[in-house]
Formats: structure tokens, C-alpha cells, sequence
């Protein structure tokens, strides 16, 4: 039997290759097109609980992305289900996602792209966390990991399993259990439960200084929350009442003595300075002193794009695609 036979065909459409991926959330399947070979895409499988359920993460991710349309949001045009079966009784059904292969620029030399790339980068991501905010949505999870570059270039934002809408009033509690740690603003590392988007604008702020820096180096790089905040303080200076107005009266608020900011143009040597200025307003400890995202999209350096940038992250994204499904198909021999 052809060994193409062998494999598993899902939803009659995509031939499976092997599971790269897995976590929380279920699998990553790469598979190859039934009808376009050599043509490559993946399906996210998701984890089904004991109850037989899809979790409420994937639900509301599923939901965010058919509710959204934003050319720099992950979107799926096929969500399938295949029903699984147990001595010839349907039991339940297994959720997939077919998505195109993207890349993920957590694990990709980001810091090899110009300049004129990376502002192209920075301005997508803006663009898409501006029209999460003008739907009233916290995406709660900005991070280079859940960013991708699809085969053009093109900066996409993902994974919104724990987004959620606008709170209702400004004393609505919410979760603290959220936003990776490394990309966590203060506010919420001291215990604040009644917050709203500009955690977002903390979490965009780190990971643009990150575009500027080797892609497995982290701008605060904390390894506990305690730790994270010393990180934070470190570099943006110390937390207190003429600063950030009330930061004393949050729930695990601690004294870190007397720190001063650091020069970021120093600890971000390849930024230009009208980005230091971005990230700079970006990163303030104090949430009301964030700047605006409808100010941030305006801004002069942003507009000033070039073609060369676009044709070099076309480029940057072909060859690491290809790259990478490369290596997934034709891994190193171990010895």
C-alpha cells in the first residue's frame, strides 16, 4: 500500500504529516493538501475534557475569531468537527482549526530583519490591538508567540482563549490569572483586579522593545512575580505615590526602595529613537499614563513605511517557512 494511503485524511481535505506541536490547548498538525501537493498547512486540534466538552478557552477563541475580521488577526476559514466512535457507537465529536502555516516570531532571528521591517511589524501589531479596542476587546495575551508571520509577510495576532470584552463599569473585578508573566504589566503582578485595556498596552509595549533584541532574550526577563516586578523596577524606576497615584494601596504592593529609570535607547541599541519614544509611552508604570492606541497609529514614524521593507519580510517569511517545513519533514539523524 502507498504510503500516502497509510495516512490520516481529515475532513477529506488534509493529509496528515506529524503533530509538531502540543500544549494546553490540544495539538498542531502539520498536514500537506490533498489536492495541492506540496502545498502545507496545519490543523489545531482541540482538547476535548473528560466530559467529553470542548474547554472554554478554545470556545472563546473559536468565537472571537468568527465574530472578528481584521486582516492582521488569525482568522480559520474551516473549523470542522469528526465525530469519534467506540464499538460502533458515536461518543463524541473532536474540534479541528485548519490555519496556514505561519510563523511563529518567537522562534525565528527577528533581530537579522532592518529596521524598516521591523517598524512594518510594529505597525501591524498596532493596527490589530487599536481594532480590538475599538470592539471593546482586552486581548490579555499580546506576546511575540502568539504573533505570525504568514508566507507574505504579513503580521498576524492570535490565539484570544483568554481575551474578553470591555469590563462593564470601572469597578468590575477580573481575573488576575492572566497575561504571561514576562509581558504582565505592574498593576496586576500587585494584585489589581479591576483593570481594562491598557494591560494590553503594557504587554505591546514589551514585546516592541523584543522585535529589537535577540528572539530568545526577553526585555524583563523576571523569574517569579516578585522577581518580575524587580525586573520591571529595574528598568522603568521605582513605583510610588507621585508616579503612580493609589500603586500603595493595591493588594501586594511592596516597597523596592529607591530605584531610577534607565536610558532605554541603552538597552535597545538598534531602535530608533522615534521608537524608544513609542515604547517609552508604552511602558509606564501608572495605566492612566499610558499613551492612547489611537495616538500611537498616528504616529509620523509609522506612517513612513517603504517597499523594501515589504519585500524583505516577504522574503524573511518564505525562506523560514520553507525552512522550517524542511526541517519537520526531513529531520537531523540522531546517533
Amino acid at each position: 500500500m502507498d504510503v500516502q494511503q497509510k495516512r490520516k485524511v481529515y475532513n477529506q481535505k488534509y493529509l496528515r504529516i506529524k503533530k509538531i506541536n502540543e500544549g494546553s490547548f490540544g495539538k498542531i498538525i502539520l498536514c500537506e493538501l490533498v489536492d495541492q501537493k506540496g502545498q502545507y498547512c496545519v490543523l489545531k486540534k482541540f482538547k476535548v475534557t473528560q466530559q467529553s466538552a470542548i474547554d472554554e478557552l478554545s470556545i472563546k477563541e473559536i468565537y472571537y475569531m468568527k465574530k472578528l475580521d481584521h486582516p492582521n488577526l488569525v482568522k480559520s476559514d474551516d473549523i470542522f468537527k469528526i465525530k469519534k466512535s467506540y464499538n460502533g457507537q458515536d461518543f463524541f465529536e473532536q474540534l479541528y482549526m485548519h490555519l496556514p502555516y505561519y510563523l511563529e516570531m518567537s522562534e525565528v532571528p527577528r533581530e537579522n530583519l532592518s529596521v524598516e521591517a521591523i517598524k512594518i511589524l510594529i505597525k501591524q501589531l498596532i493596527e490589530a490591538v487599536h481594532f480590538l479596542h475599538q470592539k471593546k476587546i482586552i486581548h490579555r495575551d499580546i506576546k511575540p508567540s502568539n504573533i505570525f508571520l504568514d508566507k507574505t509577510g504579513k503580521l498576524l495576532l492570535g490565539d484570544m482563549g483568554i481575551s474578553r470584552d470591555f469590563p462593564e463599569n470601572k469597578d468590575q473585578e477580573l481575573t488576575g490569572n492572566t497575561i504571561t508573566r514576562l509581558y504582565r504589566p505592574p498593576e496586576i503582578l500587585f494584585g489589581c483586579k479591576k483593570y481594562n485595556e491598557t494591560v494590553d498596552l503594557w504587554s505591546l509595549g514589551c514585546t516592541i522593545a523584543e522585535f529589537f533584541m535577540d528572539h530568545k532574550k526577553y526585555f524583563f526577563q523576571g523569574k517569579s512575580e516578585i522577581d518580575q516586578l524587580c525586573k520591571v523596577f529595574e528598568i522603568r524606576g521605582s513605583a510610588n505615590e507621585q508616579n503612580w497615584p493609589g500603586c500603595t494601596e493595591l493588594p501586594y504592593y511592596m516597597d523596592f526602595g529607591e530605584l531610577n529609570q534607565k536610558d532605554l535607547s541603552s538597552l535597545l541599541p538598534k531602535a530608533p529613537k522615534e521608537c524608544i519614544e513609542i515604547i517609552d509611552s508604552l511602558l509606564q508604570l501608572c495605566p492612566q499614563k499610558r499613551a492612547k492606541i489611537e495616538d500611537i497609529i498616528q504616529n509620523k514614524w509609522l506612517q513612513s513605511t517603504t517597499e523594501q521593507g515589504f519585500q524583505e519580510l516577504k522574503q524573511f517569511a518564505e525562506n523560514n517557512i520553507q525552512s522550517n517545513i524542511h526541517k519537520i519533514l526531513h529531520p537531523p539523524e540522531r546517533f
